[in-house]
């Protein structure tokens, strides 16, 4: 921001500087001022120093329409400047006559090939230029018809006659528009070919700028339309269109409007805009900093600034000064207010207040000062324009950098909006990840349902088929006796096996249903211990208990039960011969007391510790080739209960070293209000 606003404070002082520079240079060989209309240039080295400015005290004469005679002697005259002021002429008096502009030059000879010639300045009325009483250039001619002439008052290039050293230049003004009339801009004399290319650079400067301006009206209208958003954008611009219109109305470019339009709508149409653009500016300011500046008075400002340009449109270019002066009032009260704001704005933080305070600011005090000169209070030159320049050149930069700001801060969102995305689609593809690993548990949980139902209801089928139709007779009642036995084991094998499933499946939807009591792990551990004792027994596996103290939490009996005996029927299944299986109840940290379940049998792979927790999941691919065959649920079933009572498990395992499982139970778990519902 601050680079911005220094480019563009540096703009104003090199643009000041060139003009104070000028000024020196010019006094460094300044020409004798007309004095009584007269001037001597004899010694003035125009090759080497350049043209110069006839601003001084001419002779002016007021003269009649019908006769051409004056109303009175010749007075000085300021150029640049309004009508003179005559007392002894009325108003009516003046608005039936035209007026004269007079001085004489001495001119040194020019150089071979060139010659001297006058670029007229700005003058605000039709006119002719006269060099020794003829006619040089007459965009304008004051006819005595005034009030239908059709002026085309703008600055053109008229050469001097040649062969003598003193020239008579008369400038011949209608003045029936009264009070607004006169040579606002100085005459210049110079070189021919010096003053034409001056004037050539001038106007492609100015085209090139007038297109800037509209191109920037253009885009800034037209973002409005595309995003239907940016009210700010739309005032920027039409204050560059009105902007690009005065340069279209006054100054180099004139000689394009005043041929199509006439002088008086050229004045009627720069008044307007003139007129117009403090609402613009205003309109603009207050939507970019809209928390200290009040649309309410926009309302207003727009609607009086209206009626002023109407105004002048309609009545033209005499009542065009005064809307102009009424302007002038609103601005030295609305601009200060800006500045206020704006500056408030800066304080706050608002992205552009600094550069638009120094535009309000600069434009601000060029009215000021242009206002003290045309009231005639102080002297100089203008300094409207190149303010008005700065000021729109920083507001601008304001808009840009609000602009920058928005595009940022639309790349952060977009930035996080994308994170956001990419953070969706990981968990979609986790999700997809987790279903087809589920489709596949699926699969494999019907697999392997189909076989372990099915071996257990072939043997039942079996085996009552065989006593059914006695096949062996029936006097063999001791091998029927063993086919019943063998239909119990199977149909006791089916039994928790479809009780196993249907645990898993209560875990699963949450529909466990737990109730609390006062539990000794170690009374626990020694049940679930005796009721494997057999299976351990049939294989040579030793089981031992080390509880220590007596150690009591709040659990569900039936689900410690279920967890030791599953946990105690694996580490004996998957024993040698010879081992051991070991369970150690203590207490825990945070009010835990722990359960671990310990055997030498032959371990599980690191890549199985996470499958042995799925459903039917098997750790090693040799356990069917062991003759260790089992339904897979008893880990998962059992972390599902430890977990459902507020505890966890965890599993350590060596190859052909054993597997530790320790479980880990609070010694009071925190009850749900569903649970507490239910226990009560």
């Amino acid at each position: 921001m601050w680079r911005v606003a220094a480019l563009a404070v540096c703009l104003v002082i090199v643009a000041g500087v060139g003009v104070w520079s000028s000024g020196m240079a010019s006094r460094s060989h300044v020409p004798p001022s007309p004095s009584a209309g007269s001037v001597d240039l004899r010694n003035w080295n125009f090759a080497r120093n350049g043209p110069v400015s006839l601003a001084g005290h001419w002779l002016y004469y007021d003269r009649r329409w019908a006769t051409g005679a004056e109303r009175g002697g010749a007075v000085n005259a300021v150029v640049p400047g309004p009508w003179p002021a005559r007392e002894a002429s009325s108003s009516a008096a003046r608005r039936e006559g035209f007026g004269t502009y007079t001085v004489t030059l001495r001119l040194p000879a020019a150089p071979a090939g060139d010659s001297f010639a006058v670029e007229t300045g700005q003058i605000w009325s039709a006119y002719r230029v006269l060099a020794n009483g003829r006619i040089i250039a007459s965009p304008g001619t004051p006819s005595q018809t005034p009030q239908g002439e059709r002026a085309n008052s703008y600055s053109t290039l008229a050469e001097l006659p040649g062969g003598t050293p003193g020239i008579t230049l008369s400038f011949e003004l209608s003045n029936h528009l009264n009070r607004y009339g006169g040579i606002y801009l100085a005459p210049v004399i110079g070189l021919k070919s010096a003053l034409a290319s001056r004037r050539r650079f001038s106007e492609v400067v100015s085209l090139v700028v007038l297109g800037a301006l509209l191109f920037t009206a253009c885009y800034h209208i037209a973002f409005l339309y595309v995003t239907r958003a940016g009210y700010a954008n739309l005032w920027f611009g039409v204050l560059a269109a009105l902007f690009g219109g005065r340069m279209f109305f006054t100054g180099t470019l004139t000689y394009l409007s005043i041929p199509v339009m006439g002088q008086d709508w050229v004045w009627r149409c720069d008044l307007a805009a003139t007129d117009l653009l403090l609402p613009a500016a205003y309109w603009f300011l207050a939507l970019s900093f809209p928390r200290h500046i009040s649309g309410r008075f926009g309302y207003i400002l727009a609607s009086v600034s209206a009626i002023l340009a109407l105004a002048s449109l309609a009545a033209g270019p005499v009542v065009g000064e005064l809307t102009l002066k009424s302007t002038e009032v609103i601005a030295l009260v609305v601009l200060p207010y800006l500045a206020q704001a704006i500056f408030r704005s800066a304080r706050t933080g608002d992205h552009g207040a600094h550069l638009a305070l120094l535009g309000v600011t600069i434009c601000a005090l060029a009215a000021f000062h242009d206002i003290l000169i045309e009231n005639s209070i102080i002297a100089g030159s203008n300094f409207l324009p190149l303010g008005c320049v700065a000021f729109f050149l920083l507001l601008a930069g304001a808009l840009t950098q609000r602009s920058h700001h928005a595009f940022v801060s639309v790349e952060l969102l977009a930035d996080e909006r994308t994170q956001q995305l990419h953070e969706k689609i990981a968990e979609l593809e986790l999700a997809r990840a987790a279903a087809v690993s589920a489709n596949i548990a699926k699969s494999r949980f019907l697999a392997n349902m189909s076989h372990e139902l099915r071996t257990p209801l072939n043997a039942i089928l079996g085996f009552s088929e065989v006593m059914r139709d006695r096949i062996f007779g029936g006097d063999i009642s001791a091998r029927y006796v063993e086919y019943a036995g063998s239909i119990h084991t199977s149909g006791s094998h089916l039994l928790v096996l479809i009780t196993d499933i249907l645990d898993l499946a209560k875990i699963e939807a949450g529909k466990l249903e737990l109730v609390d009591t006062w539990l000794d792990l170690g009374e626990e551990a020694r049940s679930a211990l005796r009721l494997l004792e057999p299976q351990a027994q049939s294989r040579n596996v030793g089981l031992a208990l080390t509880p220590g103290e007596p150690h009591r939490v709040l659990a569900d009996a039936r689900a410690v039960q279920q967890i030791l005996l599953n946990l105690l029927s694996n580490a004996v299944k998957f024993t040698p011969s010879g081992g051991v299986v070991t369970v150690t109840v203590a207490s825990a940290p945070d009010k835990f007391c722990a359960i671990t379940v310990r055997d030498n049998g032959m371990g599980i792979r690191p890549e199985d510790m996470e499958r042995v927790f799925e459903n039917f999941g098997q750790a090693r691919a040799d356990v069917r080739s062991a003759g260790e065959r089992g339904t897979g649920l008893g880990l998962p079933i059992s972390r599902g209960l430890v977990e459902a009572m507020g505890g966890r498990i965890e599993i350590a395992s060596t190859i052909d070293v054993g597997t530790t499982v320790i479980v880990r139970l609070p010694i009071r778990r925190n009850i749900a209000p569903a649970d507490k519902a239910r226990a009560a």
